[in-house]
């Protein structure tokens, strides 16, 4: 298995086709505060934290990849894959309003999918808020099956639902 790098992020970048005037580019604690506002706007509860955050943007096993229309960050995906582990962590897929609809998520879930074959994971796995219905038709959508549901995982007392894809046999 590789090891999780922005190296080998940015190269898996490259290999992903996107919509004209949109690219990837992997997040630097320069990009801390904009990662924090997105998912304020994108998520009612469980938004990103700034300390847990600026962890891994400076020296964690994760990698966030920020969508940018131009210079503008639209949204993120962030990956974990801690050290020896054969699967990784979906830990969020954020797109703001405005860009919603236009195929773009789809384009963050392949991201992931694609580093994670390139890093020769077995499976990406994701929590979503079990009546978080959008996210939950995304993620199946995008080849995960719900495994089980945790009751109150999440600070607000709402329902997690675990979901994996698996990618290699």
């Amino acid at each position: 298995m590789k090891r999780l790098t922005p190296a080998l992020a940015q190269k898996s970048a490259r290999q992903l086709k996107l919509p004209k005037g949109y690219s990837l580019r992997v997040a630097t604690i320069k990009d801390l505060e904009e990662i924090l506002n997105i998912g304020k706007m994108c998520f009612d509860s469980d938004a990103p934290e700034r300390q847990p955050t600026r962890h891994f943007l400076l020296k964690a096993h994760a990698i966030i990849v920020l969508l940018c229309k131009g210079k503008e960050i639209t949204g993120y995906v962030h990956i974990e894959a801690h050290s020896g582990r054969i699967n990784h962590y979906l830990n969020t897929v954020s797109l703001l309003p405005p860009h919603r609809g236009k195929g773009l998520g789809n384009h963050l879930y392949n991201y992931a999918n694609i580093l994670a074959c390139i890093c020769a994971a077995r499976s990406l796995w994701a929590h979503v808020a079990a009546k978080d219905k959008l996210a939950t038709h995304m993620l199946e959508k995008n080849g995960y099956k719900i495994e089980r549901k945790i009751k109150a995982y999440y600070d607000d007392g709402k329902d997690a639902l675990i979901m994996r894809k698996i990618l290699l046999g």
